[in-house]
């Protein structure tokens, strides 16, 4: 039996005349956490929609645990949970209150399930406590717990930290790292890529409608290699320098005083010497790692020459 329990494929979405999939192909295996990676507007919220049957698909095919989205959504969906938004809670009731109302909307039979869901997102001593009075935090866990009352096999989480304070985002990463010990699958999207790094097995990269690559968390920390970081006073004449004279041409122009090189950092002492006999101010060189945001923006182009 296939532990891929997602698969998306040749999958094309179009909004009028803006192409917000294009012919995207991914797949999750059962245990990940994937990171979907991508700037606003890259299609990553898009993607959750279909893969939820939010949004109806256009072009290609979506299956959920072996079951095409679009023929066989209502049982799947029983096998997943899902936060694209803040759900509708009451500001009056509490947490358990509000948990009750859904789990009777849902057709949830055990009643224990709502104690269970609390104590997992970590609201077990704030389940009488009125909704209004929850921090931004709170209510994003009561939000992942409302996704989680079905008990899913599969996790799907869009922005679940957005707008949150560093203390409330230690305590989504910590609940999301709970649940996944607890065996369940995770799908997530995150703009702040540092917190991303800190608990995903997997990364799908996203811009512009297309996904650009897929790896684990191992093949990324391998290919994030070290790159040198020049501060100069002329970033135009110093790539030409790196052209012409180095023949270095895997390096990103960052701003206006800042260049990346990311192929043989150990020629800062040539780099020096070249841009000392070219007439350039010279300021620093420093030896960096690449992180993920790095990586992406690497990925994506940005300034980069190769």
């Amino acid at each position: 039996m296939s532990d891929i329990i997602l698969s998306v494929k040749n999958v094309t979405q179009k909004y009028g005349q803006t192409l917000a999939l294009d012919r995207v192909n991914m797949h999750l295996k059962q245990g990940q956490i994937y990171g979907l990676v991508g700037n606003n507007g890259a299609g990553k919220t898009t993607l959750m929609r279909l893969i939820t049957g939010q949004t109806i698909i256009q072009e290609g095919e979506i299956q959920l645990f072996g079951h095409t989205v679009n023929k066989g959504l209502c049982d799947v969906r029983k096998r997943t949970g899902a936060l694209i938004e803040i759900p509708g809670f009451y500001d009056e009731m509490t947490a358990e209150q509000n948990l009750e109302y859904f789990r009777r909307q849902f057709g949830i039979k055990e009643r224990k399930v709502i104690k269970d869901t609390l104590d997992k997102v970590g609201l077990g001593n704030a389940s009488g406590k009125k909704y209004k009075n929850f921090s931004l935090g709170m209510k994003q866990r009561l939000g992942i717990g409302l996704a989680l009352l079905n008990q899913p096999e599969l996790l799907i989480l869009d922005e679940p930290i957005n707008g949150l304070d560093p203390a409330g985002i230690v305590e989504i990463r910590n609940t999301l790292l709970d649940i996944h010990r607890s065996g369940v699958t995770i799908l997530i999207t995150s703009h702040i890529l540092s917190e991303l790094s800190n608990i995903a097995t997997h990364y799908g990269f996203v811009n512009k409608g297309s996904l650009l690559e897929q790896l684990s968390a191992e093949e990324l920390n391998a290919k994030c290699s070290a790159y040198l970081d020049i501060a100069v006073n002329d970033v135009q004449s110093m790539a030409e320098i790196m052209r012409s004279k180095l023949h270095l041409f895997k390096f990103q122009i960052v701003d206006e005083n800042h260049i990346h090189l990311y192929e043989q950092t150990e020629m800062a002492a040539a780099i020096s010497k070249e841009a000392i006999l070219g007439g350039l101010e010279l300021r620093t060189i420093e030896s960096h790692h690449i992180d993920l945001e790095d990586y992406y923006m690497n990925l994506i182009g940005g300034a980069t020459h190769a």
